[in-house]
C-alpha cells in the first residue's frame, strides 16, 4: 500500500524559488549532520516543499495556483530511480525521474563510487532517460560542508546547528540536478568514463540548484507540454515504486506574467 497527501496553495515564480532553494539548504544540514540516504532525504525534498510553498504563498498578477499531491510507496521502483515528478498546466503534461545519490559527508565522494555501483548508475540513468527523454536527471544531495551556509527564506534546526560552511557555492545546491544528458552519450555510454560524475569540492560540472529546474519546467525553459493535463492527478498510479509529486499549476492571472517574472529569476546571476 502507499501513503499519500495533498493540498493547494497559490504561489509564484518567487515563491517557488524561495521554497525549493529553501529545500536544498534544509538537506545539505541534515545529510551533513546525520548522514541520511537518498531515499529519506528525497521524501523530506517533497514534504517540506509542499510545507514551504504553502508558507511562501502570495496572490498577485504573477500568481499560480499549485495542486500537489504526494504520493510514497512501499517499496522501492525496479530501475531504482527515487523521484518522479509530474507537472501540468493548460498546455499539458510533463514527466520527469531523479536518480537520487549522495555525496557523503564524510568520505567526499558519491556512496556509489566503485566499478560496480558507478555501473549500476550508468544503467539506471539510461532506463531513466529511455522513458523520459531529456527530462531525467541525476539528483546529488551534497553536505553543508561544500556550501555557503546561507538557511535562505526558511530555517529550520539542521541548519541552526551545522557549523560547516565553505563560501562560494550557493546552500541552494544542496539538492543538485544534473540532466542525464550532460552525463551520457546518446547510446547510452558515460562521456567522462575516468570520473564519470565527479566534482570539485562539491561543485558538480552542468550542476543546478533543484529550484532553478521546477522553474524552467513550469515556463517551458526546459521540456515541452505532451499529453492530457487531466491525467496528472491520475499519473501517481502508474509509478509504482516511486516517490511522486504530482503539480497541477493554472496561472491565477496570465501566464505571459508568470514567463516575465520567471525568466527575471534565471537571468539572475
Amino acid at each position: 500500500m502507499s501513503t499519500s497527501f495533498g493540498f493547494t496553495a497559490a504561489t509564484s515564480p518567487h515563491g517557488v524559488k524561495d521554497a525549493a532553494g529553501s529545500v536544498g539548504a534544509h538537506l545539505a544540514a541534515k545529510l551533513e549532520l546525520f548522514g541520511s540516504d537518498e531515499r529519506t532525504l528525497t521524501d523530506e525534498l517533497c514534504d517540506m516543499l509542499c510545507v514551504w510553498l504553502e508558507l511562501s504563498g502570495r496572490v498577485g498578477p504573477s500568481s499560480v495556483l499549485l495542486t500537489m499531491q504526494k504520493t510514497t510507496p512501499r517499496e522501492e521502483s525496479k530501475n531504482g530511480a527515487d523521484l518522479r515528478v509530474n507537472l501540468a498546466t493548460e498546455f499539458g503534461l510533463k514527466r520527469c525521474l531523479f536518480q537520487a545519490k549522495v555525496l557523503d559527508p564524510k568520505t567526499g565522494k558519491l556512496r556509489c563510487e566503485g566499478k560496480q555501483g558507478i555501473s549500476k548508475l550508468r544503467k539506471q540513468l539510461k532506463a531513466a532517460r529511455a522513458e523520459c527523454g531529456a527530462l531525467a536527471f541525476l539528483l546529488v544531495y551534497v553536505p553543508s560542508q561544500y556550501l555557503d551556509g546561507a538557511c535562505g527564506q526558511f530555517s529550520t534546526y539542521e541548519q541552526m546547528s551545522c557549523s560547516a560552511a565553505t563560501p562560494g557555492i550557493s546552500s541552494t545546491m544542496g539538492a543538485t540536478v544534473i540532466p542525464v544528458d550532460a552525463l551520457l552519450t546518446p547510446s547510452g555510454k558515460w562521456k567522462k568514463r575516468k570520473e564519470p560524475v565527479g566534482h570539485l569540492a562539491g561543485a558538480f560540472p552542468n550542476g543546478l540548484p533543484f529550484w532553478k529546474v521546477l522553474i524552467e519546467l513550469l515556463v517551458c525553459r526546459r521540456g515541452t507540454w505532451a499529453g492530457d493535463p487531466e491525467l496528472s492527478m491520475k499519473a501517481a498510479s502508474d509509478a509504482e515504486g516511486f516517490i511522486t509529486l504530482t503539480m497541477h499549476a493554472e496561472a491565477i492571472d496570465r501566464w505571459d506574467i508568470v514567463k516575465e517574472q520567471a525568466e527575471g529569476l534565471l537571468r539572475a546571476p
